[in-house]
């Protein structure tokens, strides 16, 4: 049952183009034609050709099913080598008998494996995120450094990179680069690479103050890129060290009841915090403590023609805390800000009733491309965003 929902989701990131994407380019359309002519491409691609025991791992199973075991088979049996480039440095058979290969050997494989099990697939051509976006005329060969498949699994368009450890339908942060040219036999066409997927994060925290301490329950779950973020950094420290990590994100904190658990598209975790303040007469509690330290909104670098958030942002943070007897609570202003017509969208607001306080906070940036003349709006959006996350809610003592 977990397997199937978790497919369903991928099924729903098919990948937006819009039409002024889809419009003709001349000169793309002629690196279309040599990348077909291409012996090292497309028809390499088109050449096929695999052992029996690889196509038949497919043999009764529905589409969607028959997709993400051809994927992680490939994912499975395939190490990157780390070598970028958008032409094979080897043929098929060598990269199948080593197990490894550059990035373009194997997701070449993975796209010709697709087409041979009766998928429409497509290599799909980029830069990656670092190296400059893709030109907008003359492109040549030299100015791609990477190249994805894209499937379509029924009327779902999914991007997939068997070299990295994200999930089926979700590209590595490196691939995040805006655009990239979709080669194909109707002449290709370019695609929005930023359109699949999420930076999603949910938090439920439970606050209690007794005497001059102040204890956090904390429990997160990420999905999507924040949960693939979680992973290549756990894939690099462990998950000894993922812990040892987050404790020290929280200096003068007693860190306890750590726990971890990951699936390959949501990762959820739990802690608590404890800390003694210095005057119990009145004791000062930020509800979005973790957010700010564990999950901040990066500020991008202005200096450039625009700003680029590489996915659309998702927050959500529910705080719950009882007022401890003998106090009044002092509660901080209700704040919400919206950009470029909900573009981005920040609300924060802690209220009372009968002696419990809730917090809700939601943070949500769809809009992914500011130009210069944005810039002001967007700091100071991203400056009140700064400023939500250092809120405090006061307990003073009754005199």
């Amino acid at each position: 049952m977990k397997r199937i929902v978790v497919c369903v989701l991928f099924l729903a990131l098919g990948v937006g183009i819009s039409k002024a994407q889809q419009a003709e380019n001349k000169d793309y359309e002629k690196l279309n034609r040599e990348l077909l002519e291409t012996d090292h491409f497309w028809k390499f691609i088109k050449r096929g050709n695999f052992p029996t025991d690889m196509t038949s791992i497919v043999i009764g199973q529905n589409v969607l099913t028959q997709f993400i075991t051809i994927f992680q088979h490939i994912q499975g049996i395939l190490v990157w080598d780390g070598t970028y480039g958008i032409l094979p440095t080897k043929d098929l058979r060598q990269t199948l008998q080593e197990k490894e290969g550059s990035v373009a050997d194997i997701n070449l494989i993975l796209c010709s494996l697709f087409r041979q099990c009766g998928f429409d697939a497509f290599p799909v051509i980029l830069n990656t995120r670092g190296e400059g976006e893709i030109p907008a005329r003359e492109p040549k060969f030299g100015d791609f450094n990477y190249v994805v498949c894209m499937v379509e699994v029924e009327g779902s368009f999914l991007l997939c990179d068997a070299t990295a450890r994200t999930p089926v339908g979700l590209l590595p942060g490196r691939c995040l680069n805006r655009l990239g040219w979709l080669v194909n036999e109707e002449g290709g066409k370019m695609i929005d690479l930023t359109s699949v997927g999420k930076d999603q994060v949910l938090v439920s925290t439970l606050i209690k103050v007794s005497g001059n301490k102040v204890k956090h329950k904390v429990g997160i779950v990420e999905k999507e890129y924040a949960a693939v973020r979680t992973l290549d950094r756990v894939a690099e420290i462990g998950e000894l060290g993922q812990k040892s990590e987050v404790k020290s994100l929280f200096p003068g904190w007693s860190f306890t009841k750590f726990k971890y658990d990951a699936a390959s598209n949501i990762v959820s975790k739990e802690f608590a915090l404890q800390k003694e303040t210095g005057d119990s007469r009145k004791v000062e509690v930020q509800p979005l403590l973790t957010e700010g330290i564990l999950h901040p909104v990066a500020v991008p670098d202005f200096s450039g023609k625009r700003v680029v958030f590489p996915v659309k942002v998702v927050r959500s943070s529910h705080v719950e805390m009882e007022v401890p007897k003998g106090y009044v609570a002092v509660l901080p202003e209700a704040i919400e800000m919206r950009i470029h017509q909900n573009g981005a969208l920040l609300r924060f607001q802690a209220m009372e009733n009968m002696g419990k306080i809730i917090v809700s906070f939601t943070l949500t940036i769809d809009k992914q491309v500011y130009l210069p003349e944005e810039y002001r709006e967007l700091k100071a959006f991203l400056q009140m965003l700064d400023k939500v996350y250092r809120e405090v809610i006061a307990f003073e003592a009754k005199k």
